[in-house]
C-alpha cells in the first residue's frame, strides 16, 4: 500500500519545526513493513501562501472585502510583500505568525461549531481550493491508497474536512483515516457527524501507536465508515518507540525546534479544567538513558536551536537525572519542557538545568492566588510559585509563565492581587502567556459546575482548545466590563515583559555614533485619516506617532534592511523635526528603543 500520514493546515504557530505525530506513526508503520510517508501539508501551504503570486491574490481579496479592518490589513500585507522574507523573519518569526493570523481571517476563518464544519454548504474561497488541489498533486496524495490525518489543533479540523472532500473527488478509492487529540476529545455525537460526511472511512480515538498498523492493513476491508477506540499502550511499547526521521527541515522557519517524545499522560492529572487527562488514562515515561541518547542524535542530525520535550509536564526528578547525565557527558541539551511548580525546586535545581544547557521552561502556573489554585486542583501554593520564579529567573534559560486571569469565580480583588504579584516577579519572566479560560467537556469543572459557581450549556462550541468546549455563565464572577479591563491589564503586562526582554539584547550604557540601529522589518506606517501609528507585527503593538514623524519613518523604512547609524538617525531626526516643539533627541531615542521598534543594535 501507498500510505501518506498528513499534518493538515492551518496552524500558524507550527512553523518552527515538524509536529511529531505523523512522523512517529510513519516510523511505526515503516518498521512494520507498511510503506508510509509523512507529509507536513501545513508548512507547505504556508510556504505557498507567502509567495509573491499568492500574496497578490490575497491582497486583492482583502481590498475588495467588507471587513472593517481591510484598509489597515492591506497596508500590513503590502509591507510584508515589499520586504524580502529572509529579512522579515531575521530577528523574529512572530511578525510572520501575525501575518498568517491576518490571512486566516480572510481565507481560513474557523467556524464556531463542528456542525458548521461538516455542513455541506461549508466552503472556502476559490483560491483555497486551488491551493489545496495543487498541494494534493505536488505531494501525490491523489495517488495514495490510504491517507491518515492527525489533527492536533482545532483550526485543523475544518481544513481536514475541506481537504478530504477534495481528495474523495480526485481519488475516490482512497481510504481516509482521521485521529489525533482533537478527534479523541470530541463526543460520540460529534464523531458521528464526522462519519456522516462520507469523507472518512475510519475515525480513531485514543493513542494508536500499537494499533495503527492493523488499522491500515485492514482499512480496505471496511465497507462502512467506523470509529476505532485505540486504548493507551503500555510501558513496554513507549520504550520501543524510536525517534523518527524528519525530512527537509529547511521548510521551517528559525529557530528550528525538533520534538522528542518523553512521556504520555500527566503524572499529576488532577487539574479541574484540564482535558489532557482524557487523552491518556495513565502516566508513562521513557527512560533518561534513551531520551539522552536521542537528544545527542538530534543535535548531530539536525543541529536545532531547541529540542522540545513532548510531555504534559516533565517530572522534576526525571529532568534532574537527564541534566546530570548531560553535565557528566559535557552535552548542552538545548531543551524546552513544560513543568509544574514545586517546593522541591530551588536555586540549586535551576543551576543544574542552566549548566546542562536547558533552553526554556514553561511553567503551568495558571494562577498566583491560593484560593484559585485550590479550586483549580493545583498541587502548589502562591508562595511556591513566586519563589520558583525568583529562583529560576536569574539563570540563562527562558522562563515562560502560563496564566489564566479570568478563571470562573475569581474576584476583582484576587485578579488584581495576581497581577501585582506577577509585576513584582516580572523581571524573572521571559514571556507571560495569557490564556483566557475555556470550559472543556468531561473535565471535573464540566461534570460538577456547582462547585465552581458556573452554569453550563450542553451544546458544544469551539474554543482555543477545540470543538469540544462548552458555553458557561459564571454565577459570582467578575462583571464582564470589569473582566475586560482586567484582561487588558494582563495583556499590557505581557507586552511590557516582551519589550523588556527585547531591550535586554539592545540596551547599553553608552551609545556611539557609529552604532547601527536595526528597525523592525515588520513595522508598517498606518496613516488612515487622522490616525498616525506604526504597527509592529513582531510584538503585535501599535505605536502612536506625531505628524512630523511620518516623514522620518517613511525615510527609514525605505532604506534597505532598515539599518541606519545612530549619527544618521540623529541627522534625520533634526531634518524632519522642523518647527515642532523642542524635543530632546536623547530622550526621543530612548523612547523609540523602549517602544520596541528597534530590534537590534550592532
Amino acid at each position: 500500500m501507498n500510505i501518506k500520514l498528513v499534518f493538515p493546515p492551518f496552524s500558524e504557530y507550527s512553523i518552527h519545526g515538524p509536529h511529531p505525530a505523523v512522523h512517529l506513526l510513519s516510523s511505526v508503520l515503516n518498521s512494520d513493513g507498511v510503506c508510509t510517508e509523512p507529509v507536513d501539508l501545513n508548512i507547505r501551504l504556508i510556504r505557498t501562501i507567502i509567495s509573491d503570486e499568492v500574496m497578490d491574490k490575497i491582497l486583492h481579496i482583502i481590498e475588495v472585502s467588507e471587513c472593517k479592518s481591510r484598509k489597515e490589513d492591506a497596508m500590513v500585507v503590502k509591507n510584508f510583500k515589499s520586504v524580502p522574507l529572509e529579512f522579515f523573519t531575521r530577528y523574529s518569526a512572530d511578525g510572520l505568525i501575525n501575518i498568517l493570523q491576518l490571512i486566516r481571517k480572510y481565507l481560513f476563518p474557523v467556524p464556531d461549531t463542528l456542525e458548521q464544519c461538516v455542513d455541506k454548504s461549508f466552503e472556502r474561497p476559490a483560491i483555497v481550493s486551488e491551493l489545496y488541489l495543487k498541494l494534493i498533486k505536488d505531494t501525490r496524495l491523489d495517488t495514495a491508497d490510504a491517507i491518515g490525518f492527525s489533527i492536533a489543533f482545532a483550526e485543523q479540523l475544518p481544513e481536514t474536512v475541506v481537504l478530504s472532500r477534495i481528495l474523495k473527488s480526485v481519488n475516490p478509492l482512497c481510504k481516509i483515516v482521521i485521529g489525533g487529540s482533537q478527534v479523541t476529545l470530541l463526543d460520540d455525537e460529534q464523531r458521528i457527524s464526522l462519519k456522516n460526511t462520507g469523507h472518512f472511512d475510519v475515525i480513531v480515538t485514543g493513542e494508536c501507536e500499537h494499533s495503527i498498523t492493523n488499522i491500515f492493513k485492514q482499512v480496505n476491508t471496511f465497507i462502512e465508515a467506523r470509529t476505532v477506540l485505540s486504548k493507551p499502550d503500555d510501558e513496554a511499547i513507549i520504550e520501543t518507540l524510536q525517534q523518527p526521521e524528519f525530512a527537509d527541515t529547511t521548510l521551517y522557519f528559525k529557530p528550528l525546534i525538533i520534538p522528542l517524545l518523553v512521556s504520555k499522560g500527566c503524572y499529576w492529572s488532577k487539574c479541574a479544567f484540564c482535558d489532557y487527562a482524557q487523552l491518556s488514562d495513565k502516566f508513562r515515561i521513557r527512560s533518561v538513558e534513551q531520551v539522552f541518547s536521542e537528544i545527542k542524535l538530534i543535535h548531530e542530525k539536525y543541529n536545532p536551536d531547541t529540542v522540545f520535550l513532548i510531555s504534559d509536564a516533565v517530572p522534576h526528578t526525571w529532568y534532574k537525572s537527564l541534566c546530570e547525565e548531560a553535565v557528566k557527558n559535557h552535552v548542552k541539551l538545548k531543551t524546552w519542557a513544560y513543568m509544574l511548580h514545586s517546593e522541591t525546586l530551588n536555586s540549586g535545581y535551576f543551576q543544574l538545568l542552566s549548566d546542562a544547557g536547558v533552553k526554556t521552561i514553561t511553567f503551568g502556573t495558571e494562577s498566583v492566588n491560593d484560593r484559585i489554585l485550590s479550586l483549580m486542583g493545583k498541587n502548589f501554593s502562591r508562595n511556591t510559585v513566586l519563589q520558583n520564579l525568583k529562583d529560576a529567573g536569574v539563570f540563562k534559560f527562558s522562563v515562560i509563565v502560563n496564566i489564566i486571569p479570568d478563571f470562573p469565580a475569581i474576584t476583582k480583588t484576587e485578579a488584581e492581587q495576581i497581577l501585582q504579584d506577577l509585576i513584582l516577579v516580572s523581571g524573572s519572566i521571559s514571556s507571560l502567556n495569557i490564556q483566557p479560560f475555556t470550559l472543556s467537556a468531561n473535565t471535573r469543572m464540566a461534570k460538577y459546575p456547582d462547585k465552581f459557581d458556573i452554569i453550563t450549556d450542553p451544546g458544544k462550541v469551539r474554543s482555543r482548545h477545540g470543538f469540544h468546549s462548552l458555553n458557561f455563565v459564571s454565577k459570582n464572577g467578575i462583571d464582564p466590563d470589569v473582566q475586560t479591563e482586567v484582561m487588558r491589564k494582563f495583556h499590557d503586562l505581557a507586552l511590557k515583559i516582551k519589550k523588556k526582554n527585547l531591550l535586554k539584547n539592545i540596551y547599553r550604557k553608552d551609545f556611539k555614533d557609529n552604532d547601527i540601529l536595526c528597525f523592525d522589518p515588520s513595522a508598517v506606517l498606518l496613516t488612515e485619516e487622522s490616525c498616525k501609528t506604526i504597527l509592529c507585527s513582531s510584538i503585535n503593538a501599535k505605536i502612536t506617532i506625531q505628524h512630523w514623524e511620518q516623514a522620518l519613518y517613511n525615510h527609514i523604512f525605505a532604506i534597505p534592511e532598515r539599518r541606519v547609524s545612530l549619527k544618521e538617525f540623529k541627522n534625520l531626526f533634526f531634518r524632519y523635526r522642523d518647527a515642532s516643539p523642542v524635543i530632546n533627541f536623547t530622550a526621543y531615542f530612548l523612547n523609540i528603543i523602549n517602544s520596541g521598534m528597534i530590534v537590534k543594535i550592532n
